[in-house]
């Protein structure tokens, strides 16, 4: 991956769906999981003082910088010939960021999302294609994605088919982990709107007949 060859790949963190393909390089599951067409690159630190432009590693990439008009967003798609995947870059909300701003140093535009602190703040590093890649810890991941599941926003329609994928994509790692722990695990470690929201996509779970019904237990003390 060109980003560490130019050491800005421990600025990031991976998120969404590509974060799964990095676990099923390092934990004993399986996934139907359907991989995106793009990859999430959370950026860690905005603050940071960055002197490399990966704007212009990118256009030499031969990717394209395309902004979305509605939301102020920045998505970088490659040429046509290239057929590489579509890279997003994301960044903590906060008071000081609440809309897609630029990066100095870097030159690209970072989207703010509510609750990405959380899996920054938890994240590991494990190989993945010869690199060390930081994701959130996957116990946090599959939390932050049942909890993001029931905060979708848009048309109706659209927004039950991304909380159904979002919490389809959990089943394996809830598996994994055992639900009785994964739950005892977020009661004790998040509270608000974040566990609330938590809680609701547990109960969609069970509407949905998505296989969490009989309680798993494998011993997993989240110690990875």
């Amino acid at each position: 991956m060109e980003f560490d060859k130019i050491g800005l790949l421990d600025e990031f963190t991976v998120i969404g769906s590509w974060a799964k393909e990095i676990y099923m390089e390092n934990l004993p599951i399986k996934s139907s999981i359907i991989k995106t067409h793009d990859i999430d690159f959370t950026l860690i630190n905005p603050k940071s003082p960055f002197t490399t432009s990966l704007n212009d590693l990118l256009l030499m990439m031969k990717y394209k910088p395309e902004l979305t008009i509605h939301s102020k967003s920045v998505t970088y798609f490659p040429s046509s010939e290239n057929r590489e995947l579509n890279i997003d870059f994301l960044c903590s909300y906060s008071r000081k960021i609440t809309e897609p701003t630029n990066i100095p140093g870097l030159n690209i535009v970072v989207t703010p999302l509510k609750y990405q602190d959380i899996l920054i703040q938890n994240s590991v590093s494990l190989p993945y294609m010869g690199l060390t890649v930081k994701v959130p810890k996957p116990e946090i991941w599959t939390i932050h994605k049942i909890s993001i599941s029931q905060q979708r926003q848009g048309a109706k329609d659209q927004k039950l088919i991304k909380s159904m994928a979002d919490l389809d994509s959990t089943r394996d790692l809830i598996d994994h982990f055992g639900l009785d722990k994964l739950n005892q695990f977020a009661e004790e470690n998040f509270k608000g709107k974040f566990l609330n929201y938590y809680r609701e996509g547990i109960e969609k779970l069970k509407e949905m007949g998505l296989g969490i019904e009989k309680e798993l237990d494998h011993g997993f003390d989240f110690s990875m």
